[in-house]
């Protein structure tokens, strides 16, 4: 199957396919309030085509303080954080050795294991552009 057309019917936004992810044309704005978004897929053998509908709330901008919010399951002992899009992380122990980085892509939320993380004082380190919160975890 394969991606042939988006369209958002309100705006006549052509919407492309990049990376696996789809990007509008033109920047939306949060006075746009809720988009409508048709899809087209095409199976590329048999040719039958598959529409889905789904909404797009545009908000406004939000600093990585705003946007970021960390929750612990103490049972599974994992760690959860949601935070906004184009964000990259880094953990690392009270030495300063890394224990992790990447990005936090497609969507915008990274969990990761208490048993991933060394003993006393570890530091997540969250950055977007110029933006960086830090947390510190002390397992």
């Amino acid at each position: 199957m394969e991606i042939k057309k988006a369209e958002i019917k309100d705006l006549n936004t052509v919407v492309k396919m990049k990376m696996a992810m789809l990007k509008t044309t033109r920047r939306l704005e949060t006075s746009e309030g809720t988009i409508a978004v048709d899809i087209e897929v095409t199976d590329g053998v048999s040719g039958e085509s598959l529409v889905q509908g789904f909404s797009i709330t545009v908000m406004p901008w939000r600093s990585i303080e705003e946007a970021t919010s960390l929750s612990y399951n103490r049972t599974m002992g994992l760690f959860t954080i949601k935070t906004k899009h184009n964000v990259a992380y880094t953990i690392t122990n009270q030495a300063g050795v890394k224990l992790g980085e990447g990005a936090i892509e497609p969507l915008p939320e990274l969990t990761f294991n208490k048993a991933d993380l060394s003993d006393g004082v570890n530091i997540l380190e969250l950055r977007c552009g110029t933006e960086v919160k830090k947390i510190k975890i002390v397992k």
